[in-house]
């Protein structure tokens, strides 16, 4: 992750449905990429189509560490 950021890879790129890769990350619980992407300027506050930040997804998803 750390050398697409460096290769300028967006960081905020989404899918259909709204979702970016620090939502994911979040959501799954991977904290040394939440903290990658978050260095690599990742909008914290983005929304997905549901209105959910990737804050509400490691909630939603029980991963405190990664909220």
């Amino acid at each position: 992750m750390r050398v697409l950021l460096e290769d300028g890879a967006d960081p905020d790129t989404v899918e259909e449905k709204g979702i970016t890769p620090l939502m994911i990350a979040s959501r799954e619980g991977w904290d040394e990429i939440v903290s990658v992407l978050l260095k690599g300027r990742a909008r914290f506050d983005h929304q997905d189509g549901d209105g959910r930040t990737a804050l509400l997804h490691a909630a939603g998803a029980g991963r405190a560490s990664a909220a």
